[in-house]
């Protein structure tokens, strides 16, 4: 979440809040939507614990684009749920 906030923030000007009010609305613009969901998604890849090159045949390292939609709808309720509890500490 931080790392999409921010660079929404840089490149289109706005304040933190807008953007969190436009997640929360379902409002981004599909382009930013995918980017959060790509950072969202790569962040929680990052997380898991890497112990030899046989697990990256895992479904859990599957590139972005090739994920099932649901797979990348799960990233977004969870990016929404973390943008209504950010946005009560602005």
């Amino acid at each position: 979440m931080e790392c999409g906030i921010n660079y929404l923030v840089t490149t289109q000007q706005k304040a933190p809040s807008e953007i969190l009010r436009l997640i929360i609305a379902d409002s981004l613009a599909e382009k930013d939507k995918i980017l959060l969901e790509r950072f969202a998604n790569a962040t929680w890849k990052a997380s898991q614990p890497f112990r030899g090159m046989d697990r990256l045949t895992r479904d859990t390292f599957v590139p972005f684009n090739f994920l099932p939609k649901e797979e990348v709808e799960k990233d977004w309720v969870q990016i929404k749920g973390a943008a209504a509890k950010l946005i009560k500490y602005l």
